[in-house]
C-alpha cells in the first residue's frame, strides 16, 4: 500500500480543476478537487464519480495520473477527487483512508471517512445540480477499500462502485443493501494479492529496500480477502446466481458479469492476467529514468493496456443508476 515519503516522487503538479474544502463534524478541514465536464451547460443534472487516491497519495496526483477528467469530458459527469488524511512531507500531502483494517494515519486516528463523504455529497448537491441516482465511486488500493466502505455503509447514496487493486471491504461489512459492484484486479498484484492471505500490503517497504539496500522493519503487512471472496460477498448481498457471462475480452483482460440477481444489481469482475498493482489503461506516473521509479515499477508490476479502466467502469456505472 502506498504510504511512505517515496510517494513524493510519483505526484505530478496540476493546475486543473477546482480545489474546495469543507469542515467535517469531527473538526477536520477536508479538501477535494472537482472537474466539471467540458461543454456542460451549467444546468443539466450531472452524474458524479468519486475517485479515491491510494494510500500515501493525494487528490492532485490522482487527478493528473488516472485520466478521469478526459472520461468526464467524454461522457458528461462530474469527477470529484477527495483527499484523505495524512501528513505533509516537503510540501506534498501523503494521505490515507480509514478502511478499518488499513491504512496509516487515517486508521490510526479513527477518522470517519464515510461521514466525510456523506457531508461531501451534501456540499456538492448545494453547489451543482447532481443526479442523486447516479453517484458512483472508484479508487485504487486503499482508495478501493474506501469504495467498498461506501457500498457497505452508505448504500442509500452510492449507486455503484468499481474498486481497483483493492484488498477488499472491511470484515465488519454486512453488505446487506445491494449495490452494483465491478471489481478490477490484476492476477499478479503483489500488494493486494489476488488470492488474498496474510501478507497484503508492504509494497512501499519493498521499494525502499530495493533503492536503499536497507531492510525496512515496519513492512505494514496485513491480511486481506481474495478477489473471488470479494466477488462472492457482493453476489450474495445482491442475490446473484452463479451464472455469469463474458462482457469484455481483449488480450490478458477479461470481464465477466453476474446479472441474474434478485436485487437487479449486478456484480462484475475484470481480471487482468499478469496485471500488477495499477490502474489499467494509464501510464507509469513517474520518471522511468530515476532509481525510485524503476524500483516502483519492479515492485508493483505491469500496467495493462488491454483494458481502459475508466471506460469499462463508466459503461458499468451508466447501466446501473440507483434503483427507483
Amino acid at each position: 500500500m502506498l504510504r511512505t515519503t517515496a510517494a513524493l516522487l510519483f505526484v505530478l503538479a496540476c493546475s486543473c480543476g477546482q480545489v474546495r474544502h469543507l469542515r467535517t463534524d469531527d473538526g477536520l478541514r477536508r479538501d477535494y478537487r472537482v472537474h466539471t465536464p467540458a461543454g456542460w451547460d451549467g444546468e443539466s443534472a450531472l452524474p458524479v464519480v468519486l475517485v479515491f487516491h491510494g494510500g500515501g497519495g493525494n487528490a492532485e496526483g490522482t487527478q493528473v495520473n488516472v485520466g478521469m477528467d478526459a472520461a468526464a469530458d467524454a461522457h458528461g459527469f462530474l469527477a470529484v477527487y477527495p483527499d484523505g488524511v495524512g501528513q505533509k512531507v516537503l510540501g506534498t500531502e501523503l494521505n490515507t483512508w480509514n478502511g478499518e483494517y488499513c491504512c496509516g494515519v487515517a486508521q490510526e486516528q479513527g477518522v470517519d471517512d464515510v461521514a466525510y463523504v456523506d457531508q461531501l455529497l451534501d456540499a456538492l448537491a448545494a453547489r451543482y445540480p447532481i443526479d442523486p441516482a447516479r453517484v458512483f465511486a472508484t479508487g485504487i488500493s486503499n482508495g478501493g477499500i474506501m469504495s467498498h466502505m461506501l457500498a457497505c455503509n452508505l448504500p442509500e447514496r452510492i449507486a455503484a462502485i468499481a474498486p481497483i487493486a483493492s484488498p477488499g471491504p472491511p470484515p465488519s461489512c454486512a453488505a446487506d443493501t445491494p449495490v452494483a459492484v465491478q471489481i478490477i484486479h490484476g492476477t499478479d498484484d503483489p500488494c493486494a494479492l489476488y488470492d488474498g492471505g496474510d501478507e497484503c500490503g508492504g509494497c512501499w517497504s519493498r521499494v525502499i529496500e530495493q533503492v536503499t539496500g536497507r531492510e525496512v522493519e515496519d513492512t505494514d503487512l496485513f491480511p486481506c480477502a481474495s478477489v473471488p471472496d470479494q466477488v462472492a460477498l457482493w453476489r450474495v448481498a445482491n442475490g446473484c446466481t452463479e451464472e455469469s457471462a463474458v462482457t469484455y475480452q481483449q488480450g490478458a483482460a477479461t470481464c465477466v458479469q453476474y446479472s441474474d440477481c434478485a436485487s437487479g444489481r449486478p456484480v462484475s469482475l475484470c481480471s487482468i492476467e499478469g496485471g500488477g498493482h495499477s490502474w489499467p489503461g494509464t501510464d507509469l506516473a513517474c520518471d522511468p529514468e530515476t532509481e525510485w521509479c524503476t524500483a516502483y515499477a519492479d515492485v508493483t508490476g505491469s500496467i495493462s493496456q488491454d483494458l481502459d479502466a475508466n471506460e469499462i467502469m463508466w459503461a458499468f456505472f451508466s447501466e446501473n443508476p440507483m434503483p427507483e
